[in-house]
């Protein structure tokens, strides 16, 4: 039986953080939770396409059990979806309802509008595959939008996959997510502007970009980082390194921006075992914040 989430405190920082059920183990959690300050928020993911990529396989009676062994109600947990395969995941949200979960629920372009109607008693419905040609992903969330006012379905939209200040204003998402915040894994640094906007740059490039951009000493000092550190070519390497620290304080900053700006949560996505260093990264960022 879960037991109520984190105990949370009114009018503070939030610390929202999406874990992958096929990218972590209990373990990894239950740390977490013990650490984990009260402003909180965990969201589970199946981990589809972790899933598809490694080719390996979650069944319903795993997931199941996992969340059931998880030591406090998380703040939601996705269906077990299937990529590529609207029926199946429809069918999965089915079962996991039959075991007594309340799952969100993933709808994906390719499904029947009709299926919303599944979903009308859950408070979120998450919009997955929703692809990279705006031209195509815009259209498409207009429609269900429009088909959630039509079938009178009040649930509010998580999209999976998408954080971008202009899709936020355009939807109105209760909630998003993103694993693109860690972008240390691709040799960049991170920095965040604000007004929704991010300013990325290598190593290499860090020195230049400093002299023709002297503001960027500030930028970094606000993200906690000492500007002599950021050309160590050793803070750059090991498990935590100086871009992940700087990028995480930069998505947290966004998160607390977009939260108060239009009320929706961005939640930063990682691996079980990647929680200890976010956790660290928090706690780096609310010290920033304090300052």
């Amino acid at each position: 039986m879960l037991v109520d989430t984190i105990p949370q405190e009114r009018n503070k920082l939030r610390f929202n953080v999406l874990v992958s059920f096929a990218l972590a183990k209990l373990k990894d959690i239950e740390s977490f939770i013990q650490n984990a300050p009260t402003e909180t928020q965990l969201m589970i993911d199946s981990g589809a396409f972790s899933v598809k990529t490694v080719g390996a396989e979650i069944t319903v009676a795993n997931y199941v059990e996992f969340i059931k062994s998880l030591p406090v109600r998380p703040y939601g947990y996705m269906t077990l979806d299937v990529l590529g395969n609207s029926k199946k995941t429809l069918d999965n949200y089915i079962k996991l309802k039959e075991y007594g979960l309340d799952p969100i629920p993933i709808f994906t372009r390719g499904a029947h509008l009709s299926d919303l109607d599944h979903y009308r008693d859950s408070k979120i419905i998450a919009l997955g595959n929703i692809g990279a040609s705006k031209v195509n992903y815009f259209a498409w969330i207009d429609r269900v939008k429009l088909e959630l006012q039509t079938r009178e379905i009040d649930s509010t939209l998580h999209l999976l996959g998408k954080t971008e200040a202009s899709l936020i204003h355009r939807w109105s998402p209760s909630s998003v997510d993103a694993s693109s915040w860690n972008t240390s894994r691709w040799g960049l640094m991170t920095l965040y502007s604000g007004g929704g906007k991010f300013i990325s740059v290598n190593k290499k490039d860090l020195p230049s970009k400093i002299k023709k951009y002297p503001w960027m000493v500030s930028l970094i000092r606000s993200h906690g980082l000492s500007v002599a550190d950021c050309f160590k070519e050793t803070k750059w390497r090991g498990g935590s390194p100086i871009s992940e620290i700087a990028s995480a304080v930069a998505w947290l900053r966004y998160a607390e921006d977009i939260e108060k700006r239009y009320g929706t949560k961005v939640f930063l996505a990682t691996m079980g075992s990647k929680l200890p260093y976010l956790l660290d990264h928090y706690q780096e960022y609310v010290r920033c914040h304090t300052q």
